[in-house]
């Protein structure tokens, strides 16, 4: 009738009567279920390769699984001892069967290692339990690298035993004669920040054949600094991807992509110190390096306060432009320099970084005469032929014209003496008719200069009384001037300077800004020069016109010019 549970059998002894021997054995069931039982309920964690033997420098795949809960997040750090993790991910399964519920936990990781032979993989904590230690085999790769195989990388230096801050390029290859797809390439690296790394240019793609395969390449290059001496490790750099088309493939009969990470080779360097040979300031080694020097107008034909643009040009071939130093363009007490912010460049050639710095200045003569202009020297250390090299621009010789001098009075300008004001030019040639106008003429002089003198009597009288007192002239308004620099218009500013110092400074002679900027003080002075490379320089710089305007309401203007600065210049259109 129905399933019955079968009632175990009572032991014989117990029948018996044996009942001390009974409880003994009984006791010892009871602590084998309740072991049983603990062990059962402990999660096992198991430990798998995906591969056998793993080959150094290529990734590989260890797959960890928990067929119970697992109480605590597992803790992956013993392996950075003899691995380097790439990726982890977490996959969690739950099956039925038969009623019963079961769960399954994996943790995929992907590895990779650069050391050979036996390694254990030591035992990872998941909460309350653990994985058991494991060990695998680790080979070199049986072939070198490209006999072969469908990817791989390829590095090289084009200087193994470099100076400290020389260049060193870094060439980078990553051949592939398979299709790959979600690629990425890793960027070189120096442990302790101990190298400066730039660059050099977009990478360059191509197709070679090589052990009768065809390989695309893309091609890398990095210009290497280092910054200090001693032995340098530029760390690999990794490739990722997918065999195959990716998982979008339109194949539905292609394989599955798999994911491929490959490691380059390190690359190791000797950094040299600088040479006990080079007596140089500032260390710059180099494999080439010159000075050039460009202006405006040629120093032939420089005049007296007229400005020119002087540019100096520093290029170096394997040095970065933030390496070139300021060169020492110090001109004679003759010379008055206005230098603009530097320039930086930088290109890259066959033999990697070019870098350049441009330093632009306005030099305007003081006085007139002939001037050296001292030489330039750059001492550099010559990298291709490992020996000191000096970068020299030579003095030059310079002959500065003096200004035009202020064209002569005319005849409106400066009356003529008493007797020849009013004389015709016909009367020269006839001696009796200017003696008969004579007497009218001294009569008719006489009476203006009577008229003259009662005017100036009665003027004088009024401003004694009080009731008349000329009031000192107002200087002009600077409104035109503001408007002008609020909008940044440097040729609106520049006319309504020179009409307000027209208007407040009557009697003298300002025709153009450098002698408006020598009443003001040196801010003054810069801010003029700064102007006049805006309108005139051959490569136009931005204008600040409210800051101008700042330091311009700021002046007190001195009532005579500084006798350093020679008045009455030429406009500076000529830049």
């Amino acid at each position: 009738m129905g399933n019955r549970r079968k009632i175990p059998k009572i032991p014989r002894m117990i029948r018996a009567g044996n009942t001390g021997e009974a409880m003994r054995r009984c006791r010892l069931i009871i602590l084998a279920l309740l072991l049983a039982g603990g062990a059962a309920g402990q999660a096992a964690v198991s430990v798998e390769v995906d591969r056998a033997p793993v080959i150094a420098d290529q990734a590989f795949r260890l797959i960890f699984e928990g067929t119970e809960k697992i109480d605590a997040e597992p803790d992956f750090s013993p392996l950075n001892e003899s691995f380097t993790l790439l990726g982890n991910h977490r996959q969690t399964s739950v099956n039925i069967v038969n009623g019963r519920l079961s769960r399954a936990q994996k943790w995929v990781l992907t590895l990779i290692t650069d050391k050979t032979g036996t390694l254990t993989i030591p035992p990872i904590a998941f909460g309350s339990s653990k994985s058991e230690a494991r060990r695998i085999e680790v080979v070199a790769e049986a072939r070198p690298a490209g006999k072969g195989d469908d990817i791989f990388i390829e590095v090289e230096v084009d200087e193994p035993n470099p100076y400290v801050q020389a260049q060193v390029v870094y060439t980078l290859k990553l051949l592939r004669a398979a299709q790959v797809s979600n690629a990425s390439l890793t960027e070189p690296t120096v442990a302790d920040g101990r190298a400066l790394i730039n660059k050099l240019g977009e990478d360059k793609n191509y197709e070679i054949r090589r052990n009768n395969r065809s390989y695309r390449v893309t091609e890398r290059r990095y210009a290497v600094f280092p910054q200090a001496s001693g032995p340098l490790k530029i760390e690999p750099v990794l490739f990722k991807g997918q065999s195959g088309g990716g998982l979008f493939s339109l194949d539905p009969f292609a394989p599955r992509p798999r994911p491929i990470v490959i490691r380059s080779a390190p690359v190791a360097l000797a950094v040299r110190p600088i040479p006990a040979a080079f007596s140089g300031e500032r260390w710059l080694p180099a494999a080439r390096l010159n000075i050039q020097e460009q202006w405006s107008t040629d120093p032939a034909l420089l005049k007296q306060g007229e400005a020119a643009t002087r540019a100096l040009t520093l290029e170096a071939g394997g040095l970065a432009a933030s390496q070139l130093p300021a060169p020492d363009s110090a001109l004679p007490d003759s010379f008055k320099t206005y230098p603009d912010q530097p320039e930086f460049e930088e290109a890259n050639d066959r033999r990697g970084l070019v870098g350049t710095r441009r330093e632009k200045m306005a030099v305007i003569p003081l006085a007139a005469g002939e001037f050296t202009l001292p030489a330039i020297r750059i001492p550099w250390w010559n990298t291709e032929t490992d020996r000191p090299e000096v970068a020299e621009l030579t003095a030059r010789r310079v002959k500065v014209q003096a200004a035009a001098a202020p064209a002569p009075a005319g005849p409106q300008d400066e009356p003529a003496p008493a007797g020849q004001a009013e004389a015709a030019p016909g009367a020269a040639e006839s001696g009796a008719g200017a003696g008969a106008h004579w007497p009218l003429v001294s009569f008719a002089l006489l009476i203006l200069w009577l008229g003259t003198l009662g005017l100036w009597w009665r003027g004088r009288g009024r401003a004694a009384s009080g009731t008349m007192v000329a009031k000192p002239p107002k200087p002009p308004s600077p409104a035109s001037i503001k408007r002008a620099c609020m909008k940044n218009d440097a040729a609106g500013a520049r006319d309504a300077l020179l009409f307000w110092a027209g208007a407040k400074w009557p009697d003298k002679t300002i025709k153009n800004l450098a002698a408006l900027g020598a009443r003001g003080d040196a801010e003054f002075q810069s801010k003029i020069s700064a102007l006049n490379r805006h309108l005139y320089g051959q490569h136009s710089t931005k204008w600040d016109g409210p800051a101008f305007y700042q330091v311009f309401t700021a002046q007190s203007f001195a009532e005579t010019t500084p006798v350093a600065a020679p008045a009455g210049l030429a406009p500076l259109w000529r830049l």
